[in-house]
């Protein structure tokens, strides 16, 4: 049974740690945190509808429309990170409950796949192949091209890349939280003898 759950719980751990990091990075908090323009959070929380965002002018630029709807594509995905962790978190806990001592070692295997997935993009990063990277995943996610606005807009402006670099280290430091608290969640208690 357990050659099952180690590697379901391995999957598990990561996505809901990546899931967290996701959430914790398109906050109110973390958006404050930067000084990041919070308008495309409000955007995200269906608090503005793709039209009323393209009307909004900032330093007397507004949002194009590719730009708009790229923003609706992220938001369409935001819903779906937002809402996972409501479903994966229970499991991932009730599977590292089930058996603590074997969690344990799991959690730090998923720790280490993690720094090995985070030293993977630092070190593409360095190499100069961060914009292929960061190309090949806008067209996993976004094939129908709405990434691809220009230069000179206002999303790059709002976010430029340096904030956008910072969300991505954030997203890949802040799933360690989770990975320490689950595996002091799953510590076995010692156990009292009766005299």
């Amino acid at each position: 049974m357990m050659l099952f759950v180690t590697p379901v719980l391995i999957i598990l751990i990561l996505c809901c740690g990546l899931l967290l990091g996701i959430n914790a990075v398109f906050s109110p908090w973390w958006f404050n945190l930067f000084e990041a323009n919070p308008i495309v959070l409000k955007f995200f929380d269906h608090q503005l509808t793709e039209l009323q965002l393209r009307h909004i002018v900032i330093n007397g630029w507004r949002f194009t429309p590719e730009e708009a709807a790229h923003f609706a594509d992220v938001r369409h995905y935001l819903d779906i990170v937002r809402q996972a962790p409501f479903i994966l978190l229970p499991l991932a806990l009730a599977l590292a409950w089930w058996d603590r001592a074997q969690a344990q070692r799991t959690i730090i295997i998923t720790a280490a796949l993690h720094v090995l997935l985070a030293a993977g993009l630092v070190a593409a990063y360095f190499m100069g192949a961060w914009k292929p990277l960061w190309g090949l995943f806008h067209e996993l996610l976004f094939p129908e091209k709405s990434w691809q606005f220009g230069t000179s807009t206002l999303t790059l402006q709002l976010y430029g890349r340096q904030l956008m670099q910072t969300g991505v280290a954030s997203v890949l430091a802040l799933p360690f939280v989770f990975y320490i608290t689950l595996w002091l969640f799953t510590r076995p208690g010692k156990v009292r003898h009766v005299a």
